[in-house]
This record gives structure tokens, C-alpha cells and sequence, in this order.
């Protein structure tokens, strides 16, 4: 028998939020009104590092004969670079290739296929990141270089629409003229801020496993957790022209040690505006800490994330199992095949993150 191994997946959580870019100076408070009329985004440190994933994936009741598994690939991004990823069983015959989305083809997979594995109740794996991050603050004042306008591929990729980013959804729709989120004159910078602080008034932070994080669900709620939030965001803007997306990953340090917290997981933003590029949104952070000044969470970013993927939904070939659907990968997808059932399945997983010089 041929089965399906699934989790409630940890989007994130907004703790740990810094608030200072390491090597910039901090922007002035601002109660109101976007403190810029022109800007750019200034680049701080660059530190590199490493990362690893080790997962291990239990089933007590099943005979596994075969594990198929996805990781994805970390993407380069402007406060991301030099990204390489690797897939490795301790011991173990495997076929890793790399693959693409079959949603979005520009999204880079690692997929792991396992047939010799001696325990066929148990298998653990590593997923190592390697990549060096930049902090990026935006500033006052045109930039003096020019800045790469997006391609039309690009433009028309991070406008698009998914099965969480529905924003052409009547009910969503709808809440967008009930709360004002229509841009009429604004430039995209402005747009942005007032979606920012508007989407930041009306939500508290909560985390529920259960909650459905597509956009015209979330749009009827007054609570969620930072994917849900991020896609708020990017749905908003999308619907009225702006160029964003979310930025799917996990905390550049360490996790604890007990095997079970998803603690380090988290979803960030990014929207694009002419003349100045990619902007970073922490927006979690902004409504986890309201006593803090928007301002704070608007084009900053300490570069002390890394980005698994960007944004939500998958389409991935299982091979076994045909075309699946999948809402994100902070941890593997995983598919079994084999004898038995997925009773008292588990799996627990280590984070550790380290600092390395600059390569």
C-alpha cells in the first residue's frame, strides 16, 4: 500500500523579531506618514553560514519499502546570496535529483527517493543550507545606482494568483473595499505602507494549526500567525498591481534541543517598488509588538533569516504517487509506500545554525 505521511506544519512564529539592522543606522519614529518621499535600500553586514535539518520520520505500524521525500532548494534573493543545498542519507543508497515545481517552474526542489533503507519503520536525513546574509534597511534619498527593473516574466510571476493567494475571490474582494485597500493615486511605496498598517491595526498574532491561511478565509478573521499575515500582505497588494511575495523559511540560529519545537520556523515579506527595488516587510513582528513604531518593521531586515522558498504552493511530481499539492516546505514532504498503517506516525527534527567567515 501506497500512503501519504502528513503533519500540521509549523508556519512560524514572530518571536526573536530584531529591531535593529546590524551596521545601519536606525530610521526616525514616525506616528503616521512614511517618513521618505524618495529612498533606497542601503546594504549592511554580510555574515555567512550554515545550517542543518536533520529530520527523523517514525512509523511503528508501517513497513515502509519506499520514502520519497522533498526539500527545497534556498533561492538567491537581494539580502540572500550564494545559496547552495544539499539532501543526504547517513549510509544509505539514494537517488537525489534536483527538480522544479511543477506550479511555478522557477522553484528549485531537492527530491529524495530511499529503497535500501535496513529499518523499515525509521529514517533520518539531513538537509543542509549553506548561505550569506545581508542586512538591508531602506533609507532616505534616491539610490545612486540604478536599480534592475523586474522582467515581464518576473512582474507577471508576482502578481499571479494561487490556491492561497486567491485575491480575485469575491469575499475577498470585498474586504478589500470595506477596508479602504484600494490604491487609487498612491505610488507603490505609500500603497504598501498604508496596507502595512492597515492589515497591522486589525490583527492580533495567533498560532493555530488548524486554521485555513488562504487569503479569503483570512480575510474574515481578526487573527493569525506570520503566514498568514505575510499573505494577507502579499494578497493585498497583488490585487491592486504591486509586485510581492513571502518569503518561506527559518531563523538564522539555532533551535532548541528537545527534537519536537518548529520554534525557528517563520514567513517574512517583500514587495517591489520602481526605483527602489525589493523592500523587506516583518509584519508579524510589527503586530506581536504594537508599542513599537511601525516604522521599525517597514524596509528592514537584520539578515538573520533564511529563505527556503518563495511563497506558498507546490505542485510536486511524487513519482509513486502522481501530482500532489503541497502549502509549503519549512519541513520535508514526505510519501511512503509500503505495508501496514500510518497509526502513531511522528517525527521530530534538529536545527542548528553556525556562523562561518564569508566566502
Amino acid at each position: 500500500m501506497n500512503f501519504t505521511f502528513s503533519r500540521n506544519p509549523m508556519i512560524g512564529m514572530a518571536g526573536s523579531v530584531a529591531i535593529v539592522v546590524a551596521g545601519l543606522t536606525a530610521a526616525p519614529l514616525c506616528a503616521q506618514g512614511l517618513p521618505y518621499e524618495s529612498c533606497h535600500i542601503k546594504m549592511g553586514e554580510q555574515r555567512a553560514f550554515v545550517a542543518e535539518l536533520l529530520s527523523t520520520l517514525r512509523f511503528p505500524h508501517c513497513a515502509v519499502r519506499k520514502w520519497i521525500l522533498f526539500v527545497p532548494s534556498a533561492p538567491t534573493l537581494p539580502g540572500q546570496g550564494g545559496a547552495r543545498s544539499a539532501l543526504g542519507f547517513e549510509k544509505l543508497k539514494s537517488e537525489v535529483s534536483t527538480i522544479s515545481d511543477l506550479r511555478f517552474g522557477e522553484r528549485q526542489l531537492l527530491r529524495g527517493v530511499v529503497t535500501d533503507n535496513n529499518d523499515p519503520h525509521q529514517l533520518t536525513f539531513k538537509t543542509n543550507y549553506q548561505v550569506t546574509l545581508s542586512a538591508r534597511q531602506l533609507v532616505d534619498g534616491a539610490s545612486s545606482e540604478r536599480v534592475t527593473p523586474l522582467t515581464s516574466e518576473e512582474r507577471q510571476r508576482y502578481l499571479a494568483q494561487s490556491e492561497t493567494l486567491r485575491f480575485e475571490d469575491p469575499i475577498f474582494q470585498s474586504w478589500l473595499d470595506a477596508k479602504g485597500l484600494r490604491r487609487k493615486q498612491d505610488s507603490d511605496l505609500k500603497f504598501a505602507w498604508r496596507a502595512f498598517r492597515t492589515i497591522r491595526g486589525m490583527y492580533s498574532y495567533k498560532y493555530s494549526a488548524k486554521q485555513d491561511r488562504r487569503i479569503q478565509k483570512l480575510c474574515e478573521d481578526n487573527s493569525t500567525d506570520c503566514g498568514g499575515l505575510s499573505w494577507l500582505f502579499v494578497g493585498v497588494l497583488r490585487a491592486n498591481g504591486i509586485p510581492a511575495r513571502s518569503l518561506v523559511g527559518r531563523w538564522a540560529e539555532s533551535g532548541d534541543e528537545s527534537g519536537v519545537s518548529f520554534g525557528n520556523a517563520h514567513v517574512k515579506s517583500e514587495f517591489y517598488a520602481a526605483n527602489v527595488g525589493w523592500i523587506p516587510i516583518e509584519l508579524s513582528g510589527a503586530v506581536e509588538h504594537k508599542e513599537r513604531d511601525s516604522i521599525l518593521y517597514f524596509g528592514k531586515d537584520s539578515g538573520n533569516f533564511i529563505t527556503f522558498h518563495v511563497d506558498p504552493d507546490f505542485e510536486l511530481d511524487t513519482l509513486d504517487f502522481g501530482k500532489r499539492a503541497v502549502r509549503n516546505l519549512q519541513s520535508p514532504a514526505v510519501w511512503v509506500a509500503g505495508s501496514g498503517n500510518l497509526k502513531d506516525s511522528s517525527e521530530t527534527e534538529a536545527w542548528s545554525v553556525k556562523n562561518i567567515p564569508a566566502y
